[in-house]
C-alpha cells in the first residue's frame, strides 16, 4: 500500500464514522491501518496482540475495536496469526472508497 492509498483510507474511515457512526469500530480500523502501514514503528508486539485480542472479549463496544483493528489490517494485506472471531453482534460495513479498490472489506 502506498502513501496516497493509506491516506485515502483513513480519511474514507473518518468519513464512514461520520455518516454511519460506529465510533469503535473506525477507531480500531484506523488503528489496524497504522500499524499494517507502519509495522513495529507504530507500536508494540505486545500492544498489536492485545488489539488482536479485543474481538474475544465480551464487552461489545471493546470487542467492536478489535473487529475494525482487524479489518483495517486486511485492508493492506497484513495476515494477523489469530484467526478473526465474529459473535454475530455486529456485522462490519462494506467499505467502498472511490478513488482506491483497497479500502474494500
Amino acid at each position: 500500500m502506498d502513501s496516497q492509498t493509506f491516506e485515502d483510507c483513513l480519511a474514507h474511515a473518518d468519513l464512514m464514522l461520520d455518516l454511519y457512526g460506529r465510533q469503535n469500530y473506525w477507531l480500531g480500523y484506523r488503528r489496524g491501518l497504522r500499524r499494517a502501514f507502519y509495522g513495529d514503528a507504530f507500536c508494540t508486539e505486545e500492544e498489536h496482540q492485545l488489539w488482536l485480542s479485543l474481538v474475544d472479549r465480551p464487552q461489545w463496544e471493546v470487542a467492536e475495536r478489535g473487529r475494525g483493528y482487524h479489518d483495517g489490517l486486511r485492508v493492506t494485506g497484513v495476515e494477523d496469526q489469530q484467526k478473526r472471531s465474529d459473535n454475530g453482534d455486529s456485522k462490519p460495513l462494506r467499505i467502498v472508497l472511490e478513488r482506491s479498490n483497497s479500502c474494500r472489506d
